[in-house]
């Protein structure tokens, strides 16, 4: 294992250790620290199978309209694919016209 690799696997298993301490079930911790701690031990699987588009990652999250926080989970992989067609999809409105009117709307400066 790089010595990078080797590191943050050291630092990350710290953080586990550290959120484990004194207790003996991860139901004791409260949901937010389950969500962390998951995400940690994800991310450790990842570094020794060198399988980092396969890592989970979950958020607790309030979705529009609701009080109650979810789990969403999603691997790097489908994290990183649904940023990039995010970005694809803005096409280039976000881009200042080169060379004075936006062909598509005849304003200077901005499509």
């Amino acid at each position: 294992m790089a010595g990078a690799d080797r590191d943050r696997l050291l630092q990350v298993q710290d953080g586990v250790l550290g959120k484990l301490d004194g207790r003996t079930s991860t139901t004791e911790l409260p949901r937010a620290d389950q969500v962390a701690l998951f995400n940690d031990l994800e991310e450790i699987s990842a570094l020794v199978n060198k399988a980092e588009d396969d890592r989970m990652i979950c958020e607790r999250s309030r979705p529009i309209g609701s009080n109650r926080p979810v789990s969403v989970c999603k691997t790097v992989a489908q994290r990183r694919e649904e940023r990039e067609r995010s970005l694809e999809s803005r096409g280039p409105r976000d881009a200042r016209c080169a060379g004075g009117a936006c062909p598509q709307t005849g304003t200077p400066g901005w499509n």
